[in-house]
């Protein structure tokens, strides 16, 4: 297998209470229902993410990430993560919240929908030097490739 084939992808559930209800027109739920993603190239190079769905805005549930992560993995592991532009259009496909446009060059980030996830440091790790930003709305800094 080489060194940038994807070996494995594991999901688990991680249940955050808050220290207070966030409350919103649509509910005010105690806890974050989070799920964390591992993902390791054979090289043994190991990226974590996040899944934070929010039924109360998106309609995305726990239990809907979990199935989605464990759909992608009979596609992604194997799969070399420098080929990324027939990866980029399975992700395209896959993503439920639209973050990912499939282009010529490869990925293209959909801006307006970005507040709608948390891109793993695999992404960043993976992809060519000075391809990809990643702008943490939450604190401001970025990640970068």
């Amino acid at each position: 297998m080489l060194p940038t084939a994807i070996a494995g992808l594991d999901a688990t559930t991680m249940d955050i209470p808050l220290t207070e209800p966030f409350a919103i027109a649509k509910g005010a739920p105690a806890i974050a229902a989070n799920v964390i993603v591992r993902v390791e190239l054979a090289s043994g190079v190991t990226g974590l993410g996040e899944a934070a769905p929010f039924s109360e805005v998106s309609g995305e549930t726990q239990r809907g990430s979990l199935d989605a992560i464990e759909s992608a993995r009979s596609w992604l592991v194997g799969q070399d993560v420098r080929r990324y532009r027939p990866l980029a259009k399975r992700l395209e496909e896959a993503c439920p919240v639209d973050i990912f446009a499939a282009s010529e060059g490869g990925v293209q980030v959909v801006e307006e929908n970005l507040d709608e996830c948390v891109l793993c440091e695999l992404c960043v790790k993976a992809a060519p030097p000075g391809t990809l930003r990643v702008r943490k709305l939450y604190d401001g800094t970025a990640l970068e490739a």
